[in-house]
C-alpha cells in the first residue's frame, strides 16, 4: 500500500513538474513573441519616422532649390556657401544630416562600402549629396544631385528651333526639337552652284531613341517626294513647298527596315539648361588671365588682349614649338599658323588664338596629329585630315569640319567644339560604298558603330550637314542653339533673322542620301542606287555619354540649375 502511495506521489510530482515546464515554456515563448513584436513595432515606427524626416527634408530642399533658381543667378560652384546655412537649418529642423559626397572619401558609419563618392576635382559641374537619418537600428538615405551640365550634351541631334531631316540618316540616340521637325524622303545638294534634288528614303531612328519637344506642342511635318515635290529650286534656293508637307500628330514617318515602331514623342520635363555662349567665352577668358571677376568686353577683344599682354597675364607665343614648352601660363597666338604637328598644353590653361585657327593633316603616311589643348578663338576654325583631339574649344566665328577624321581610334580623347556662328560638315567626293560605319553581329543583331568623327558640336547659330556623295559617321552629338531666331513678336510668332544659306530652313538641317553613289565619267554629276536599308545610310550618328560622365574642364557654365532626387533607401545598421 505504501509503495502504491509513493508511486502516486512521484507521478503527481512529475505531472506538476511537466505542467510547470510547459507553463515556463509557454511563458518564454509568449515573452519572446512579445519582445519580437515590440522590436518589430519599434523598427516600423523608427523606419516610419526616418522616412518621414528624410522626405520632409527633401521636400523643403526641393522647394528651396526651385525658389533659388527663380530668384538668384549664380554659378553652381558659388552656391555651396549659400547652401551651407540652408543645409544646417534642414539638419536642425528634421534631425538629419546633409552629407556632401563631393569629397575623396564618404564612408558611412558602420557601413563603409556604401557609395559612390564624387571627387571634387572631377565633378566640376555636378554635386552629389545624401540626406541621412540615423536611428538606433537603421538609417534612411536619400541621394540628390545638383547639376549645371548643359542639356545639349544629352542629345544626338537637337535644335532650339527647327530640325530638318532630308533623306535617310540613321540616328541612334535622343533628339530635341524646340519648334518644328521636318521629314522628307528626298535630299538636296549643290554642284558648281547648281541646285539638285534626289529622292531617297526617310530617316531611320533606333527603337530606343526618343524625340523630345520643348513643350507639349508637337509640330511634326512630313513630305513624300513620290507624292509631290518637297522643295522648290526655281529661285536658286531650297525652299519648301509647304503645301506638300503633311502635319502629323503623334506619328513619325520612318523606314521600317530596322525598327518595329517609331521613336516615342515626349515633352521635355526637365529644366533645359541653355548655353550662354558669350558669358561662357568671357568666363574662360577670365580663367585664362586668372581674374575671375574682371569685366571683359567681348566686342573689343583686340584691345582687351593687348591689355592682358601688357599686364603679363598672357604669354605671347610665335610658334607651336614655343607653346609646347610653355606650361605655366595661358598663351596668346597673335599670328596663328596652320597647325600640322602635335600640340600638347597644360589643360588648366588656355591657348587664345587671335584670328583663324586651322588644323590639318592630310599626310596619310604618318599617324594622326594629337591636339591636346583647350582653345579660345576669336576667328573661325577649320579642321581637315586626320586629327586626334583632346580639347574643349570656343570659337567666336564659324566652324568648318572639312574632310576630317577626328578621334576615330579607341583612345579616350574627347572633343567639345562650340562656335558662335555656323558649323558646316562636309566631305567631298568620298565615294565610299562599303558602309563600314555600321557593323551588325549576325548572331546577336547587336550594332557596332565605327565613327570617323567623335565629338560634341554646338553652334549658337545654324548647322548644316551634307552627305550625298560622301560618308559621315559621328559618335557624340550635334546641336544648334540658333539664338538669333529665338525671339517672337507680340502674337507669339517666331522672328526669323537668319536662314541657313540658300534655304528657308533654320536650326539644324541634314541632307543625306541612302544607298550607293558613284561619279559619272566626264561629268560633275553622280549616279544613284537607292536603298532603304539603314546600314547604307551615308550619315550615321550615335549619341555618346562620355563627356557627361567625365565632365572635362571647359564645359559651358551657366547660372541655371537642375536638381534630381533619387528614391529613399532604408537599411539596418
Amino acid at each position: 500500500m505504501l509503495n502504491k502511495r509513493g508511486y502516486v506521489m512521484i507521478y503527481a510530482i512529475g505531472v506538476i513538474a511537466l505542467l510547470m515546464l510547459l507553463a515556463a515554456t509557454l511563458s518564454n515563448v509568449t515573452m519572446t513573441r512579445s519582445n519580437w513584436t515590440n522590436n518589430q513595432i519599434h523598427e516600423i515606427k523608427e523606419a516610419s519616422l526616418a522616412r518621414t524626416q528624410v522626405e520632409a527634408a527633401a521636400s523643403d530642399l526641393g522647394q528651396y532649390f526651385e525658389d533659388y533658381i527663380n530668384v538668384y543667378h549664380k554659378y553652381l560652384y558659388e552656391l555651396n556657401d549659400d547652401f551651407e546655412d540652408v543645409f544646417l537649418d534642414i539638419e536642425t529642423r528634421y534631425d538629419v544630416e546633409v552629407r556632401d559626397l563631393t569629397v575623396e572619401s564618404c564612408d558611412y558609419p558602420n557601413n563603409p562600402n556604401d557609395g559612390p563618392c564624387y571627387p571634387t576635382q572631377t565633378y566640376t559641374y555636378t554635386y552629389a549629396y545624401d540626406i541621412i537619418y540615423e536611428g538606433n537600428q537603421l538609417y534612411a538615405q536619400k541621394r540628390f544631385f545638383l547639376s549645371m551640365i548643359p542639356s545639349f550634351l544629352y542629345f544626338a541631334l537637337g535644335s532650339k528651333t527647327d530640325l530638318t531631316l532630308n533623306g535617310g540618316p540613321f540616328i541612334y540616340g535622343d533628339m530635341f526639337v524646340g519648334r518644328d521637325l521636318y521629314l522628307t524622303d528626298t535630299t538636296n545638294y549643290k554642284v558648281n552652284s547648281i541646285l539638285y534634288n534626289q529622292p531617297t528614303s526617310f530617316s531611320t531612328v533606333s527603337d530606343t531613341s526618343n524625340l523630345y519637344y520643348s513643350d507639349n506642342t508637337h509640330n511634326l511635318y512630313s513630305c513624300r517626294q513620290t507624292t509631290d515635290s518637297c522643295y522648290d529650286l526655281s529661285s536658286n534656293e531650297f525652299n519648301k513647298n509647304i503645301d506638300a508637307f503633311l502635319k502629323l500628330t503623334r506619328l513619325f514617318e520612318y523606314e521600317t527596315t530596322f525598327v518595329e515602331e517609331p521613336p516615342k514623342i515626349k515633352t521635355y520635363k526637365d529644366r533645359f539648361l541653355d548655353v550662354d555662349f558669350n558669358a561662357s567665352f568671357i568666363y574662360y577668358i577670365n580663367d585664362a588671365i586668372d581674374d575671375k571677376y574682371r569685366e571683359v568686353n567681348i566686342d573689343d577683344l583686340n584691345n582687351e588682349l593687348n591689355t592682358f599682354v601688357s599686364e603679363n597675364r598672357l604669354y605671347v607665343a610665335q610658334t607651336i614649338d614655343e607653346i609646347n614648352y610653355q606650361s605655366t601660363q595661358s598663351v596668346l597666338i597673335e599670328s596663328p599658323p596652320t597647325i600640322k604637328q602635335d600640340l600638347s598644353f597644360n589643360k588648366d590653361e588656355w591657348i587664345i588664338v587671335d584670328g583663324d585657327l586651322k588644323i590639318e593633316n592630310y599626310d596619310n603616311t604618318r599617324p594622326p596629329i594629337l591636339i591636346d589643348a583647350n582653345f579660345l578663338v576669336t576667328g573661325n576654325i577649320t579642321v581637315s585630315g586626320n586629327v586626334q583631339f583632346n580639347s574643349t574649344s570656343y570659337v567666336l566665328g564659324e566652324g568648318l569640319i572639312h574632310n576630317a577624321n577626328i578621334n576615330n581610334d579607341n583612345s579616350d580623347n574627347q572633343l567639345v567644339l562650340l562656335t558662335k556662328k555656323n558649323i558646316q560638315f562636309s566631305r567631298i567626293n568620298e565615294y565610299l560604298n562599303t558602309f563600314s560605319g555600321v557593323v551588325i553581329d549576325p548572331l546577336s543583331d547587336e550594332i557596332t558603330i565605327h565613327p570617323n568623327i567623335k565629338g560634341f558640336f554646338f553652334s549658337d547659330s545654324n548647322i548644316q550637314i551634307y552627305t550625298v556623295n560622301s560618308y559621315l559617321v559621328i559618335e557624340g552629338g550635334v546641336f544648334s542653339n540658333d539664338s538669333t531666331n529665338l525671339e517672337t513678336d507680340e502674337d507669339g510668332n517666331l522672328i526669323i533673322n537668319d536662314y541657313i544659306t540658300q534655304t528657308d530652313s533654320i536650326g539644324l538641317q541634314i541632307n543625306s542620301y541612302r544607298g550607293e553613289v558613284d561619279p559619272i565619267p566626264a561629268s560633275d554629276l553622280f549616279s544613284f542606287s537607292y536603298s532603304d536599308y539603314f546600314k547604307k545610310a551615308r550619315f550615321v550618328i550615335v549619341h555618346s555619354s562620355d563627356v557627361i560622365e567625365t565632365q572635362p574642364k571647359g564645359l559651358p557654365l551657366n547660372k541655371q540649375l537642375n536638381y534630381i532626387f533619387e528614391d529613399i533607401t532604408i537599411k539596418r545598421l
